[in-house]
């Protein structure tokens, strides 16, 4: 047993919600992250009230997660920050998670797994803002993104 203990204060997380909304405007669509169990506190009790105070999008770390978010009935996008291994892609699609995307070979396997599992998948097109990790360069965007609105999955 361990001796650290967190106690999460829905009301709390109510409060720092509807603050977020407060500085941004009602137009923005907020996505909360919700991975590593909702960074230990149970993501889907977190995930349902984030979506009750019109969160509208939630992220994860892995197709795990996002299944398990599924299988508790939650229908909200989500968004999984993180590449699955190829062997996950079918169940990517099937849970109708969202990936990023910033490659156009990664993007035509997922249109293949996608139009294979009969869904039209969303996908995030990651753009690489100078940390050099993920993403496309800012100059093959537009290119990528004609190409993924083009995929009829």
């Amino acid at each position: 047993m361990r001796a650290t203990r967190v106690w999460i204060y829905m009301d709390r997380l109510c409060r720092n919600i509807a603050a977020v909304r407060s500085w941004i405007g009602s137009d923005p669509m907020l996505c909360m992250p919700v991975k590593a169990d909702g960074y230990g506190h149970g993501a889907v009790p977190i995930a349902q009230e984030a979506l009750r105070q019109g969160v509208a999008v939630l992220g994860v770390a892995s197709v795990e997660e996002g299944r398990e978010l599924r299988n508790a009935g939650i229908t909200a996008p989500i968004l999984l920050f993180s590449t699955p291994l190829p062997e996950e892609l079918e169940e990517l699609a099937a849970y109708r998670l969202s990936p990023l995307v910033g490659d156009g070979e990664y993007a035509k396997s997922l249109a293949e797994v996608a139009a294979k599992v009969g869904v039209r998948l969303a996908v995030h097109l990651k753009v690489d803002t100078g940390m050099g990790r993920l993403g496309c360069e800012h100059g093959e965007a537009a290119t990528l993104d004609r190409y993924i609105a083009g995929c009829p999955s």
